[in-house]
């Protein structure tokens, strides 16, 4: 994929997520999982659905293919006081886990197994676009 492509997709994106952070949209939707502890989130977008899951006490598991997106979904954990962590981390002291990875990776399923997962969140489906 183009970089260019990605960081436009990223800023692009994150006006229409943090729209839906502050309108709410993605706390109610939290409130559909409260059962769950821990939530995979397959594209974390800027950031804001994964703040709004650490916000309503869940564990994140974040599956993120865009390196803008992960800095900016970074930047924004770090700035609200939630920590984040990479697959070799665990829970005791972090509050997400970042994983740079294509949902078809292989044996990502195998890596994943440690954290538990009993649900999935995949907000909108984003994508990239050709410019041609």
């Amino acid at each position: 994929m183009d970089r260019d492509l990605e960081k436009q997709y990223s800023e692009q994106w994150e006006e229409s997520s943090e729209f839906f952070y502050k309108n709410k949209d993605y706390s109610w939707m939290c409130k559909q999982l409260e059962k769950y502890d821990v939530v995979l989130e397959i594209g974390c977008g800027t950031g804001y659905s994964t703040l709004a899951l650490v916000e309503d006490g869940h564990k994140v598991v974040v599956i993120e293919n865009n390196d803008f997106c992960l800095e900016k979904t970074k930047q924004l954990l770090k700035m609200n006081g939630y920590k984040y962590g990479q697959i070799d981390d665990d829970f005791s002291n972090t509050d997400v886990i970042l994983l740079k990875e294509d949902i078809c990776q292989k044996g990502l399923d195998e890596r994943l197994l440690k954290f538990k997962i009993k649900v999935l969140a995949c907000w909108n489906v984003g994508s990239y676009w050709s410019q041609d």
